[in-house]
């Protein structure tokens, strides 16, 4: 009997291409991972300024709050209104931006009785849901509200326009 002394170029060549292709898939796993990393992320930085944007609006309070129509007239000017955010987790608030920062677009929709910024609040068919004229106790007038929305949109590498839409009711 004969002792082997070592391995086959077949052999190795065999073990390499199994640990390439376990290499190539951790490496997939990971791009994957981190594609999704960022998006969530962006998802968490678009909510969190559509909350911070929300409880400004809903610390104003209502104006005129014995109008039957112009009620909370102060939340209705804010209606049909928006602007540009710059989030970048890495730097302080008011510092430069940097290539890591990511822009985003708040808007703002207020709907209810009455008019908004000189006109009708209800821009179209958008009564809210559930429609802001119901009487939320039988037999009780319904109540006098303001449908707040915001939404915060951005894009992101190689996929379509992204948006986070929160909403609240606000009334006197």
């Amino acid at each position: 009997m004969t002792a082997r002394r070592g391995t086959t170029l077949i052999e190795v060549a065999a073990t390499m291409g199994i640990l390439a292709m376990g290499i190539a898939a951790i490496t997939s796993l990971v791009l994957v991972s981190s594609n999704q990393n960022r998006r969530t992320n962006a998802n968490a930085q678009a909510e969190s300024i559509a909350q911070r944007e929300l409880e400004r609006i809903l610390a104003l309070g209502c104006t005129n709050g014995s109008s039957d129509t112009n009620f909370c007239d102060n939340v209705r000017a804010l209606d049909r209104t928006g602007y540009d955010v710059a989030w970048s987790a890495a730097a302080l608030p008011g510092t430069a931006v940097t290539a890591s920062t990511r822009s985003y677009h708040l808007d703002v929709d207020v709907d209810g009785p009455g008019n908004c910024n000189g006109a009708p609040c209800f821009e179209g068919n958008e009564t809210g849901a559930p429609v802001l004229t119901r009487a939320l106790v039988p037999g009780q007038p319904a109540p006098r509200l303001l449908n707040v929305r915001v939404t915060v949109s951005w894009t992101d590498r190689n996929r379509p326009r992204q948006a986070v839409v929160l909403q609240t009711r606000v009334a006197p």
